[in-house]
């Protein structure tokens, strides 16, 4: 299934060097935070999230335990890596 993320450009290159997409979310508020991605079902939802935005092809039925999805929601959380591999660069704020 095609979802969308949308990034800023120093998570992504980060991403590309770990060589797959998971975003850590600790803070010295929250230390103990699960690392997960958001994908959007809209791209337009996505675009609000950075000046990076991300195709993502990702199957919640794989893994069902390492995500949150349901058919009607706008929005998938993921608790696992996203390999570069099933991502594409749709825009960036340059673009």
């Amino acid at each position: 299934m095609k979802f969308y993320h949308g990034t800023n450009k120093e998570k992504w290159e980060i991403a590309k060097k770990r060589g797959y997409l998971l975003h850590d979310r600790a803070t010295e508020e929250y230390p103990n935070m699960s690392p997960c991605t958001y994908l959007a079902v809209a791209k337009e939802e996505a675009m609000q999230y950075g000046e990076v935005l991300l195709e993502v092809e990702y199957d919640p039925k794989i893994n069902p335990e390492k995500n949150n999805y349901y058919p009607e929601g706008w929005q998938v959380r993921v608790y696992e890596p996203i390999p570069i591999a099933s991502i594409k660069i749709l825009k960036t704020k340059d673009q």
